[in-house]
């Protein structure tokens, strides 16, 4: 069970290695290549904002998607009825040209 010591082997005084102490170190040695942007233009297909949003709000999340080539975003806060028709009206009429 969780949060009990590891139980000793049959014969032996030594109790084992609890796998909370298990730290091993990594051998592999590679050149680094971070990426700070995709290559491709990409679709985040699961995303949650909050709609109305704040036009200096709604201007930095365009930057940022903009930054990392994020083309499309899908809302999956939209709700329903006249709250989702708002919210497509809001991002309808704040959203920049193309």
């Amino acid at each position: 069970m969780f949060g009990q010591p590891a139980p000793q082997r049959a014969g032996s005084s030594d109790p084992g290695l609890d796998i909370r102490e298990y730290t091993p170190k990594s051998s592999l040695v590679v050149p680094a290549h971070p990426k700070t942007r995709a290559k491709y233009p990409f679709i985040d297909a699961h995303n949650h904002q909050r709609f109305p949003m704040p036009a200096d709000r709604s201007k930095q999340l365009l930057a940022g998607m903009d930054s990392l080539i994020l083309q499309i975003m899908v809302n999956l806060s939209g709700g329903h009825g006249e709250r989702l028709k708002a919210a497509v009206d809001f991002a309808r009429a704040t959203a920049p040209p193309g």
